[in-house]
């Protein structure tokens, strides 16, 4: 693999990492707003948001939610996490 992609590479990781990071993130802070007020998690709040948001932002605009009555599934983050990992394998296989 070649310097730039191997960099390309890691760049993947370290976002697909940060993805999966968010979703944790999001998980333990959805109904608890005094963890959310702690320093250290309010910097992991904003380091996976600024980081994932601009493109999830994007995907969202792609792909619409599914509804089911009154309830809308967000599948962005589904969809853009098979990307990364789909990109990620292909690069490595260069």
């Amino acid at each position: 693999m070649s310097p730039l992609g191997f960099a390309l590479w890691l760049v993947l990781q370290l976002y697909f990492y940060l993805m999966f990071a968010r979703l944790i993130v999001d998980i333990v802070t959805f109904n608890n707003a005094r963890l959310r007020a702690k320093p250290v998690v309010s910097w992991i709040i904003k380091i996976t948001w600024g980081a994932t948001e601009p493109l999830l932002k994007t995907m969202r605009k792609i792909i619409p939610n599914i509804q089911f009555g009154a309830v809308g599934i967000d599948l962005s983050w589904a969809v853009l996490m098979l990307l990364v990992s789909i990109a990620s394998s292909a690069v490595r296989q260069l």
